[in-house]
């Protein structure tokens, strides 16, 4: 059950909301979500959110790039999932492309091979299909494209031929 919480006027809502969007990076769905909890109209909302944004207190741009690096950093998360999860967030494809844009490439790479030697203890495990089906599945539920994960295994199993 979602708490309500009665707010007495616009300007307490709007303090309130800057507050929250000054403590870490909000996106618009969640504040509007957050006044609308608040018993605010959508009218009003709308206009609360335009005066966040005036003021410089949201930005899509700005929270879609910060969930991006975070959630690569932070949760090991590939391209794909960050995607889907700043759609369920409503924010704007351009947006989203944009952001995915601006993430590391030698970053992103190198949390991809961290999490395939997590897995894998030495080169005879990648010649065990099982073994390569389960952690190319892990590796998808990250959310990695299928193209980067080919290319790291194949580049770890090249490595790994090399040593032997």
């Amino acid at each position: 059950m979602k708490k309500t919480f009665a707010i007495k006027s616009s300007e307490k809502a709007l303090s309130d909301a800057a507050a929250l969007c000054s403590k870490k990076e909000c996106c618009e769905a969640d504040i509007l979500q957050k006044l609308l909890d608040w018993n605010l109209s959508l009218e009003d909302a709308s206009q609360i959110i335009e005066k966040l944004k005036e003021e410089k207190f949201l930005d899509e741009n700005r929270f879609a790039l910060f969930y991006a690096k975070d959630k690569l950093k932070f949760n090991h998360w590939g391209k794909i999932k960050i995607k889907h999860f700043l759609k369920q967030k409503k924010v704007k494809e351009s947006i989203i492309q944009n952001s995915l844009n601006q993430i590391d490439d030698e970053l992103y790479f190198e949390i991809l091979d961290k999490l395939i030697a997590s897995k894998v203890k030495n080169a005879s495990m990648l010649k065990d299909i099982k073994f390569k089906a389960r952690l190319y599945n892990n590796l998808a539920s990250h959310g990695f494209e299928s193209e980067c994960i080919k290319e790291r295994i194949n580049i770890l199993k090249q490595a790994q031929n090399d040593t032997e």
